[in-house]
């Protein structure tokens, strides 16, 4: 079986002479990906993006980030909204 993707984020499977389309991956619950963790202290604006973009790249077509429960030092200055 070989695997590729083709444009407009739907996947392509092909098993012998025959290739099955399907839409990509929608994942509810994202805390982060490739080492980018979306509750670090230390993320930022660009590892948020990249991790994004990585992600979109790897076949999802829609992802929700979310974070996990922590103290509310950790959170400082993340959830401005301005």
């Amino acid at each position: 079986m070989s695997c590729y993707w083709m444009k407009h984020r739907r996947r392509c499977f092909q098993i012998g002479n025959k290739l099955m389309e399907v839409p990509g991956l929608v994942d509810l619950q994202v805390n982060g990906y490739k080492g980018v963790d979306f509750s670090s202290p230390e993320l930022t604006e660009d590892d948020f993006a990249h991790a994004c973009r990585q992600m979109l790249n790897e076949g999802a077509t829609a992802f929700l980030p979310t974070v996990i429960t922590s103290s509310e030092a950790t959170g400082e200055g993340k959830n401005d909204c301005r």
